[in-house]
């Protein structure tokens, strides 16, 4: 049996042209299945016949090689500790995220009304079209964590039982714009949420 590179590339071109076409063509539950989010700002997530709510958090990060010896203890043994208790699930996601920066911006913008001096106001100018250009174009990666329930009460228990956690892990609730932009991210291409309407 001869191998015949030339007809192997032509299928791993055509299979990888299908996988795009696929993804392209993809819905939110094709990739990752949310659904929308609930009025009290949880995400609805359906997979099969099975339909749950989950609660995305921001995390404390660490490095772990920086810290000092006794502290990268303490942050892996309350770690562990919180895995060993709780038994609900958690799903980490890692993902760039886009910077943001209006805070800055309008720090700045308050700065140009509160002066006159064509130095300073040119100087603030420029840190203005910084910051743009960095919301623009810079993302960097982050990571958040997922806290599912079947039910709201359920899901209320369990962001309950990680009360105790959050000095160290932090679990700081994600916004509902955040976490449209997350997920949109996160399914693109093809990815809808929250009943938005594909644009050509």
């Amino acid at each position: 049996m001869d191998f015949d590179a030339k007809a192997k590339k032509k299928k791993a071109k055509q299979a990888e042209k299908l996988k795009r076409k696929q993804l392209s063509d993809a819905k939110v539950t094709d990739i990752y299945p949310v659904d929308g989010i609930t009025s009290e700002g949880y995400l609805k997530i359906s997979y099969g016949s099975h339909h749950v709510l989950a609660e995305v958090f921001d995390i404390k990060k660490y490095d772990l090689e920086k810290l000092p010896l006794e502290k990268a203890n303490a942050i892996e043994d309350a770690a562990t500790r919180l895995f060993g208790e709780y038994q609900g699930s958690i799903k980490e996601i890692f993902r760039n995220f886009p910077e943001r920066n209006k805070q800055q911006q309008g720090y700045f913008r308050r700065l140009m009304t509160r002066t006159n001096d064509l130095t300073r106001l040119s100087w603030i100018e420029d840190q203005i079209n910084i910051l743009v250009y960095l919301e623009q174009t810079y993302s960097k990666l982050g990571s958040w964590q997922l806290i599912y329930g079947d039910s709201v009460q359920e899901l209320e228990a369990n962001i309950k039982k990680l009360e105790k956690y959050k000095e160290i892990f932090g679990f700081y609730p994600v916004n509902v714009s955040d976490k449209a932009l997350l997920f949109k991210l996160i399914n693109n291409p093809g990815g809808l949420i929250n009943g938005e309407k594909e644009t050509e």
